[in-house]
């Protein structure tokens, strides 16, 4: 059982994040109010993601905004459904609970199926899927006038190799809150911010410092200021071999 299966404790972590890892990225005002607001002022928040309440998932009225919360992976869906299936197997067998220590098993060895052309997908089909739905919220929801995505973001970090040797240093890092293919997809989103927040991007062992929480205002990109990077070339950073 993965633990951010649980939208409450995803955002207990999120608030849990230090304001140093937390990057406004265009240091707009309205981000800002809308980060504030998500991770300071619980009381103000209400779970509304009960099977039969009218979606999205978090309403705020005394703030006059709503939330959905969605997850984005870079696995190949079907492994990761197989390994979902296998963890099930064992903990129905009560052979996990021998262990009480361990809190997620790997069940499928020796298979590396992260890729960054499964995170595109997972990230776009999430984004398009919430977004076509945001006519509802605010049907379900009119007197509540903002609206924000949440992105759990459960991928690892990423680098584009220009060669296929696999050494990550002769590239660059993927600046993923700059990607052509991520950011013009919440150009399009109708709301008002975007919270992304990224647990597991973790470089500390290159020395690199990123945000775990970058707040987006959808309106301000520009899209003459991405990236664009070659998809042939990006290898996450579990691959990427060191020179010494």
């Amino acid at each position: 059982m993965n633990e951010l299966d649980n939208e409450a404790r995803i955002l207990e972590l999120y608030r849990a994040v230090p304001t140093d890892k937390v990057c406004i990225l265009f240091d707009d005002d309205e981000s800002k109010r809308i980060y504030e607001s998500v991770a300071l002022k619980i009381e103000n928040w209400i779970d509304n993601s009960a099977k039969n309440s009218p979606s999205p998932d978090y309403l705020n009225p005394t703030e006059s905004i709503m939330m959905e919360i969605m997850r984005v992976n870079d696995t190949n869906s079907e492994a990761n459904r197989r390994e979902t299936e296998l963890q099930k197997e064992l903990a129905d067998s009560g052979i996990m609970d021998l262990f009480p220590n361990v809190n997620v098993a790997t069940c499928i060895p020796n298979v590396h199926n992260q890729s960054y052309d499964s995170y595109i997908n997972s990230f776009v089909n999430a984004v398009e899927k919430h977004n076509s739905k945001i006519n509802k919220y605010k049907e379900n929801h009119p007197d509540i006038n903002k609206v924000v995505f949440f992105i759990c973001d459960e991928s690892e970090a990423y680098y584009e190799c220009q060669e296929r040797t696999r050494q990550g240093f002769r590239g660059r890092l993927h600046i993923w809150f700059g990607d052509k293919s991520f950011m013009c997809i919440l150009k399009k989103a109708k709301v008002d911010a975007v919270i992304w927040y990224t647990p597991y991007k973790v470089l500390e062992r290159d020395g690199i410092d990123f945000p775990e929480v970058v707040v987006i205002n959808p309106s301000m990109i520009d899209e003459s200021a991405l990236i664009a990077y070659n998809n042939g070339y990006m290898l996450d950073a579990a691959q990427v071999k060191r020179k010494i």
